[in-house]
């Protein structure tokens, strides 16, 4: 206690060190920011969740559509399955030998 504890409670004393949790602030400030952190960490995580499951939506329903247009033009999975070849072969710099399959 300080001289001027009389005239003012404790913890308005001028020039007196409060005994109402001193060193104690710091520390639950920072508890405070951790858990702030801790917080914002996890909505940026739903969020990320959340734009990642809706771009498997949408890729699971374009899929759905190819499958509708190659099902509809027997010739569109040919020429898919010889894009698909070409680009096998010039990734590895080689030369793809297939058979011929027929078109029905």
């Amino acid at each position: 206690m300080c001289a001027f504890s009389s005239a003012r409670p404790a913890h308005l004393a001028v020039g007196c060190e409060s005994h109402h949790g001193g060193g104690e602030a710091g520390g639950s400030r920072r508890a405070d920011d951790r858990a702030l952190a801790k917080q914002a960490e996890a909505e940026r995580e739903r969020r990320a969740k959340i734009i990642h499951a809706e771009g498997e939506y949408t890729a699971a329903e374009k899929l759905g559509m190819a499958a509708e247009v190659l099902q509809k033009q027997p010739a569109a999975i040919q020429l898919r399955y010889l894009q698909t070849l070409v680009e096998i072969g010039a990734e590895k710099n080689t030369t793809v030998i297939f058979p011929c399959l027929s078109i029905s």
